[in-house]
Order: C-alpha cells, then sequence, then structure tokens
C-alpha cells in the first residue's frame, strides 16, 4: 500500500486535518498522524515508531530525520513545510 493511499485513509477515517505547529513535549492532537505518516516514510535508520500520540524525544528524532531527507530545516517541529511534506 502507498503512502498516499494511507494517508487518505487516516484522513478519511479521522476527519483531521492538523493546522497549528507540534513539536517535543506535547501530546494528543494530531501527533498521532504525524507518528503513522512518519512510520509510512521510508527509509528510516530508525524503528518504528510507537502511534501513541506523544511527541517525544524519539518521535522528534524521526522528524529531524525526515526534514533532512526532504531538505528541510532540521528543528524538529512539525510546522507547515513539513506537514506538506509528510502529505497532512
Amino acid at each position: 500500500m502507498s503512502y498516499r493511499s494511507v494517508e487518505r485513509q487516516i484522513r478519511l477515517r479521522c476527519g483531521r486535518t492538523i493546522t497549528h505547529n507540534l513539536k517535543n513535549g506535547q501530546y494528543g492532537d494530531g501527533i498521532d498522524l504525524v507518528q503513522l505518516a512518519l512510520n509510512s516514510h521510508p527509509p528510516s535508520a530508525f524503528p518504528p515508531l510507537a502511534v501513541d500520540g506523544i511527541f517525544g524525544p524519539i518521535t522528534e528524532r524521526r522528524v529531524r530525520e525526515f526534514q533532512r531527507s526532504q531538505r528541510l530545516d532540521p528543528d524538529g517541529v512539525v510546522g507547515p513545510d513539513t506537514r506538506r511534506a509528510l502529505g497532512l
């Protein structure tokens, strides 16, 4: 199953979109979607994230890795550019 297909399924099932920045220390709203998207975006040097809705240091590390792979500023914050690159 392709990443875009997974992303569409997530939106259809959840009916949610992310409109605010997400960063380390936050939990809940939208972080699970980011974790699912990161897990669906290969390749990664790290194991899959637990989709728990908690933006901790492991999620931040994966966000930074993804940002570097997309030539974005690897600040660890899921802002508009990172959301767009993830398809969210």
